[in-house]
């Protein structure tokens, strides 16, 4: 102890990173962003089935998809991945994605879990959301 503070080697600060925080981090990782999805890998999947996959309500997926368009544009993932088909439809641009890019993206993006809370408790109810973070 000097001058009433702690100081410790930096290989052992690097030790305890690698120790403690880096494991906690692939642990969280690893629990939060494994899927499987069944079925064809090439089939293509709706922006429904995406949002539902990411378990994000509608309005939250249309601020993905908002910050996400300009990205595609100059053809490359934003937000959310490119999609792979995109068509005219009755309401706007109906895009779809292979199911196995989704789940490439969903194992490999970061992001956080969050707990969902009762508004009548404030304890967790169990479900846990995956919220996606800039690329």
């Amino acid at each position: 102890m000097v001058d009433g503070q702690e100081w410790y080697a930096l290989e052992d600060l690097d030790v305890f990173n690698a120790s403690y925080f880096q494991v906690k981090r692939t642990a969280r990782m690893a629990r939060v962003h494994q899927v499987t999805l069944e079925g064809d890998p090439d089939e293509l999947i709706n922006a429904k089935e995406f949002r539902t996959l990411i378990r994000v309500t509608h309005g939250a997926w249309s601020k993905y998809v908002e910050k996400s368009v300009p990205a595609w544009e100059q053809d490359r993932d934003g937000y959310l991945i490119k999609p792979d088909l995109e068509e005219p439809g009755r309401r706007g641009i109906i895009r779809s994605w292979k199911r196995h890019r989704v789940e490439s993206w969903i194992n490999n993006r970061t992001g956080s879990v969050s707990s969902h809370r009762s508004t009548e408790t404030g304890r967790a109810t169990g479900r846990r959301r995956l919220s996606p973070s800039y690329p």
